[in-house]
């Protein structure tokens, strides 16, 4: 299985390969900040999943999480997770139906509750090197 996505321009497109490790929420001020958004939806990949079809990803880092985006109209498109071998990728990106989310974390930041049938944690699960406790909405 694979998936193309690209940015909203269409410079920069890349080829997915595999399939996700997990999705999840993000609510840290990080990624607020990086996506002028409440919250972030992001699909954990493989890192040798990401192959860069056309164009050539700008960069920018937020402490210690580069991020990837289009040079010519600013689409963020995917993270390298330091200390993995593995990627971000934006899930706003991902053809429909391509992102399943499992939880979502760094709720403790949140700007507003987010009310579904999905685990909030307060900052991250053990999984990720959390505490699992839990933000209760």
């Amino acid at each position: 299985m694979s998936h193309d996505i690209a940015c909203l321009c269409g410079a920069l497109r890349l080829r997915l390969d595999g399939a996700p490790l997990l999705g999840f929420w993000c609510h840290c001020a990080d990624c607020r900040a990086a996506h002028g958004a409440a919250y972030v939806g992001v699909a954990l990949w493989p890192a040798a999943g990401l192959h860069i079809l056309e164009g050539t990803p700008a960069t920018f880092t937020i402490r210690d999480l580069p991020r990837a985006f289009c040079p010519a109209c600013g689409t963020r498109m995917f993270a390298r997770v330091p200390g993995t071998d593995s990627v971000g990728i934006v899930a706003s990106r991902l053809p429909e139906g391509a992102f399943a989310p499992a939880f979502h974390i760094h709720c403790a930041e949140a700007v507003a509750s987010v009310r579904d049938a999905l685990t909030h944690y307060a900052r991250l699960p053990s999984a990720f090197g959390g505490d699992d406790r839990l933000c209760d909405w």
